[in-house]
């Protein structure tokens, strides 16, 4: 009797079986859920893309004006931000356009300022004294090549500076109020900007400011290139 009735529950359970585990199975689900989370990545939920992969996000147009009478229109497109300007060389300090431009300056002055100066400069009967120049990190600043040159009384006679900008009103509006320099038309260069300083009807000081060559959108201290030759007025 109790062979009969195993022989019969094992002929059933063969039969019931397949159906347990088919999907069409309710128990199948319950069995096999868990095992879904193996080797699946979660879902992306819509909406959260990150903003890094948005190659414009956080970006800036390009808004700096040309630097005469505020002109110039912003530059068209979305463009990466640029990088802060820092000193051209490691050992270059930091000194503002109306420190550096001044008659007030001494020999002793420029050797404790500066790290590095070169002083093998032949000017007729002046000395020479040459330094890297960077005057900040925003556009109005400049940054290039200066150099003070001293009489034999060490008293400043003449500065020199030939560099870059990427907006030079900054500069001009010092020059003009504190050196009294006035704009002149270049009749045959419509592209310069030329300011003088004239003494017995002579131009004693210039400065030249014109658009670089190659104007980058990804470098905006280095839209004009700058000129300057300054010579200290006769007493």
């Amino acid at each position: 009797m109790n062979g009969r009735l195993v022989m019969i529950l094992m002929l059933g359970g063969a039969a019931f079986l397949p159906y347990l585990v088919s999907k069409q199975s309710p128990v199948h689900d319950s069995l096999t859920a868990p095992l879904k989370w193996i080797g699946e990545a979660p879902a992306e939920p819509s909406g959260t893309k990150l903003p890094g992969l948005d190659p414009h996000y956080g970006s800036t147009g390009g808004d700096s004006h040309a630097f005469v009478n505020g002109g110039g229109a912003p530059a068209a497109g979305k463009v990466a931000s640029p990088q802060p300007r820092t000193a051209s060389r490691g050992d270059a300090p930091l000194i503002p356009i109306e420190q550096a431009l001044r008659w007030e300056l001494t020999p002793a002055w420029v050797m404790s300022t500066w790290p590095r100066v070169t002083t093998h400069l032949a000017e007729l009967d002046l000395q020479g004294y040459r330094m890297s120049l960077v005057t900040g990190t925003t556009e109005t600043d400049i940054a290039g090549s200066l150099t003070y040159y001293f009489d034999p009384q060490q008293r400043l006679s003449r500065i020199t500076f030939n560099g870059t900008t990427g907006d030079a009103r900054r500069l001009v509006t010092f020059m003009t109020q504190s050196h009294r320099f006035l704009r002149h038309l270049a009749a045959d260069d419509p592209g310069l900007y030329l300011y003088q300083v004239e003494q017995d009807q002579r131009a004693l000081s210039e400065l030249k400011i014109r658009a670089a060559p190659i104007v980058k959108a990804g470098n905006p201290y280095g839209r004009f290139e700058v000129s300057l030759d300054m010579r200290r007025p006769e007493e």
